[in-house]
């Protein structure tokens, strides 16, 4: 799917989740969506990093109906793809990384070591 379908996509699946009377779900951010190459499918990928994800992939499950609604009347579009909703695990891999450096790091080294 093309780049700027994916964008237009992602905005409106961000105004149909911003829609729901969930709140849990609601207030959650699109992070990015990927198209299949025949525009059947949509990979809809979700920022919830303070949440249990599969607590929140349930939710979205349960009202992926009423988005697709709210985002094909949105669309004016004569079909729409089938969206599966996922965790983006970027921002906790992130975390993790950070937390790694945090943990290399001693605290007997200098902090401005200059090698020649």
């Amino acid at each position: 799917m093309k780049t700027s379908s994916n964008s237009t996509l992602k905005t409106i699946i961000q105004e149909a989740i911003s829609s729901l009377e969930d709140t849990r779900i609601a207030t959650l951010s699109v992070t990015s969506v990927d198209g299949s190459k025949n525009s059947s499918d949509v990979k809809v990928y979700i920022l919830a990093e303070d949440f249990n994800h599969k607590d929140i992939l349930k939710l979205f499950k349960k009202a992926s109906k009423n988005i697709t609604s709210y985002a094909f009347v949105s669309s004016g579009w004569v079909k729409f793809p089938r969206l599966s909703f996922y965790i983006d695990t970027t921002y906790d891999k992130q975390k993790r990384m950070e937390e790694l450096f945090r943990k290399i790091k001693t605290p007997n080294s200098p902090k401005d070591e200059t090698y020649e």
